[in-house]
């Protein structure tokens, strides 16, 4: 009888949760559309007093946040989860990335020489709180970075602190800098220290797909259900 009280309770947890996490999942969604529209629209005015814009693919929004079935460019790294700055949901360069990361000031194109031929314009400069630490096969040793973000102005930003270690694996190999990608990283002497810089500059027009954020809701909604048979063989 005990076993068959905790399965109806668990059950019935899961109906209750289910409707508030729906609820989050909508208000969530509306919360980062509005967002993005006011990145946009300040960015539109920026562009109306004399400012550049960015060149895009098919679409000329910056705004980034989501879409249903996502647009433009898709997340390839970390299982395909995140996108080369470490961000899942894109955001307009200059803004606040959903987990908060917030840019310390625009960099000119002149002190962007390290990433060459890739700048239109200056970029926002992300710098990550937490380092990178990884092992270079190379040399053997066990090597820990800080990290910096780049990202485009007037583009869409794909930059996010992120200690996922599939993602890192993807972005950092085997440590050796001659096998990074070097559109997305390079090791530059930032101040006298040995520091990872990401270009997280996406093109216009690229939003996330909406529906894989909710694809672990959906998982445990097949384990409530295969629970619920479960209890009702208990009470055969």
């Amino acid at each position: 009888m005990r076993l068959l009280a905790l399965c109806l309770l668990a059950i019935f947890g899961y109906i209750a949760s289910s409707s508030v996490i729906s609820g989050r999942l909508d208000i969530s969604k509306r919360a980062i559309n509005s967002h993005y529209e006011r990145d946009v629209n300040s960015i539109t005015l920026e562009k109306r007093k004399g400012g550049g814009g960015g060149k895009g693919g098919g679409s000329s929004s910056s705004g980034g946040g989501t879409s249903r079935g996502g647009s433009g460019v898709t997340p390839s790294y970390g299982g395909g989860r995140y996108y080369g700055g470490g961000a899942s949901v894109p955001y307009a360069a200059g803004a606040r990335s959903s987990r908060g990361l917030a840019p310390v000031g625009l960099l000119g194109v002149g002190a962007l020489a390290f990433f060459p031929g890739l700048w239109l314009y200056g970029a926002y400069l992300y710098p990550y709180s937490s380092p990178y630490s990884f092992h270079n096969r190379t040399s053997n040793n066990n090597e820990t970075k800080p990290v910096e973000c780049l990202c485009q102005e007037y583009s869409v930003c794909g930059c996010d602190e992120n200690s996922d270690s599939t993602y890192l694996d993807s972005v950092i190999g085997d440590g050796n800098t001659t096998s990074f990608n070097q559109s997305l990283v390079r090791v530059a002497d930032v101040n006298g220290t040995s520091t990872i810089v990401l270009n997280g500059t996406l093109p216009n027009g690229t939003t996330a797909n909406f529906a894989t954020s909710i694809r672990g809701h959906s998982s445990l909604g097949l384990v409530m259900i295969a629970s619920s048979f479960a209890c009702a063989f208990l009470l055969i």
